[in-house]
Formats: C-alpha cells, sequence, structure tokens
C-alpha cells in the first residue's frame, strides 16, 4: 500500500536521518507521546467516542510512521462519519505542531479571529492562518503542550534525528533539528495568559450616546442593541470638531471598529471587557434628527 498521500484520517511522522533506522527508546516515547496527543484532543474537542489508533506499514527512506485513527463506535472504515470525525482530531494534532513550529517558542505580536480561523503575526513578523480549535486546544490545556513539547526534547537527544515533518491530508509541517531546542521551551507559561485576540469590524454604524472630547477619555456608543465604550484613535474626527461639527447625543457615526478580546483566566476563555473597543477609521457622520436633543441640553450619565 502506498502511503505517500496521508487521509484525512492519517498522521504521518517522519523521523528525518541518513539512515531508515532510529533509537528503539525514541520510536517507543513518540508513539506513546502521539498516542496520548491523540487521545488528549479527541477529549479537548470533545468529541465523545472512543479512537483507537493503528500502524500502518513503513517504507522506505527517512524513518516513517503512519498512524491511521478509527472512531471505535462506527460500524464502517469508510464512512463519511467517520472520516469526518477523526479529521477533526488529525487536523488539531498536525496543527499543533504547525502553530509550534511556527511561533518557535515565542509570544505571537498579534492575533486576531477570522471566522473559524486564528490569524497569526509571530516575533519575526511573519503571518498564518490556523484553526481556531488548534489555538484554543494549545493555549487552554497545559497537558497537551507538555507532550509536544516533550517531543521535542526526545528528538533533541538524538543527534541522528536531522528533522521531523507531521503531515495529515494536505497540510505538513516540517520543522528542522536546529530548531527543536526552541520548540521544547513552552511559548506560554503558567503566568501568562494567552495574547488578546483582535478583529476588525468593517462599516459598523454607532449611536452616540456621550461624545468626549477629550482625547484621552472614550465615547459611549449604542452597538448592536447594547451600550459600549470606544476609544477614538482616529484624527479625523478630532479635525470635524475644531470646523464646528456637532456630535451630538442621537446622532450616527459609521466607523471600522476594532475589537479586541482579553483571555479571563477565571473562564478560560477569551472576553469583551470596557476597554474592547477602539474607533480604528471615521467614515461618515449621520447628524441627529431634528427633534433629538443635543447632548449638552439632555446630558446622559
Amino acid at each position: 500500500m502506498d502511503t505517500s498521500t496521508p487521509t484525512d484520517n492519517t498522521l504521518c511522522i517522519v523521523f528525518e536521518n541518513d539512515r531508515s533506522e532510529i533509537s528503539i527508546d525514541l520510536l517507543i516515547n513518540s508513539l506513546k507521546r502521539t498516542t496520548t496527543l491523540i487521545h488528549s484532543v479527541n477529549q479537548d474537542l470533545g468529541l465523545g467516542d472512543d479512537i483507537g489508533i493503528k500502524v500502518k506499514p513503513f517504507k522506505k527512506g527517512s524513518f516513517e510512521i503512519n498512524l491511521e485513527l478509527v472512531r471505535q463506535a462506527c460500524s464502517s472504515l469508510f464512512s463519511p462519519e467517520l472520516i469526518g470525525y477523526t479529521s477533526d482530531i488529525t487536523t488539531v494534532v498536525q496543527g499543533l505542531f504547525a502553530l509550534t513550529g511556527f511561533l518557535q517558542g515565542k509570544r505571537p505580536q498579534k492575533v486576531e479571529t477570522h471566522g473559524e480561523q486564528i490569524y497569526i503575526v509571530n516575533e519575526s513578523g511573519a503571518t498564518t492562518y490556523i484553526d481556531n480549535r488548534t489555538y484554543n486546544t494549545y493555549y487552554n490545556s497545559e497537558p497537551i503542550r507538555k507532550q509536544v513539547e516533550d517531543q521535542y526534547k526526545d528528538m533533541g537527544q538524538h543527534p541522528d534525528v536531522t528533522g521531523f515533518s507531521v503531515e495529515s491530508g494536505k497540510k505538513k509541517v516540517t520543522i528542522k533539528r536546529e530548531e527543536f531546542a526552541a520548540l521544547a521551551e513552552s511559548a506560554v507559561t503558567n503566568n501568562e495568559a494567552p495574547a488578546p485576540h483582535t478583529q476588525t469590524l468593517e462599516n459598523v454604524e454607532l449611536l452616540i450616546l456621550r461624545p468626549s472630547f477629550d482625547k484621552k477619555l472614550p465615547w459611549d456608543f449604542l452597538y448592536d442593541g447594547r451600550k459600549i465604550s470606544a476609544r477614538v484613535r482616529d484624527e479625523t474626527i478630532w479635525d470635524l470638531v475644531n470646523q464646528g461639527e456637532s456630535f451630538s447625543k442621537g446622532s450616527h457615526m459609521l466607523v471600522d471598529l476594532e475589537e479586541v478580546r482579553t483571555f479571563d483566566s477565571n473562564y478560560n476563555t477569551h472576553v469583551i471587557n470596557k476597554d474592547s473597543y477602539h474607533v480604528l477609521r471615521f467614515k461618515k457622520h449621520l447628524p441627529a434628527q431634528r427633534n433629538t436633543a443635543s447632548l449638552f441640553d439632555d446630558s446622559e450619565e
């Protein structure tokens, strides 16, 4: 059987070296850690069913292991239900090594949520997209982080291993030997919170509740049916104020709004707080109706 192209329910692990052999200790430890990692991801994703893991035949060349995941509760090995279930797990496991390889043991400069993907800028300024389940699993589960880190530590202790790759479906990540040491160290310590999630909401219409003409203080708006406070970063508004334009209670602004969610350890997730919103770009002012009182006539606490 040709195992050169892994299927969605197969995880291909390659230890690169000049000989088609590796230490038995590394092989055993790697299989144990990868098995534990797969079961941990299955539990973290809340998928529920037990997962069986089968080793596929080896092939010549660099030492390669193909692990096929089997959903124990599924009657057919080739059903779409099985492939979808197990591919979720292989996607996250492969993504964990891709994420650590991209971050190189450093904290990201920027993290933004784009639908079901996480956009990340690493310390050197490079960018990538990571499945949000992979990101959340890595940052919210210390045991899973440790399994990944220990895998790098084990390989670093074997000089004959010159590289390491993990492949699932069409995605593959390759880690060079010189990277093992940095990746064996956690990018997040127990005293550090995961990086904030930032997204830009374009063409948002805000109802002004209370403007502020002090650049250091936020404005109060009604957004999506709820009251928010947001600092204005676009200097265009201050130019309009200086020209005499009146931003009164009841008028609207069309803007690009930045939303920043910070990690709350009490809830183990990212949350919105009073400092989450910023007006990045002012686009249009829609004055209030004539019968709407000015803020200066009817101030709201």
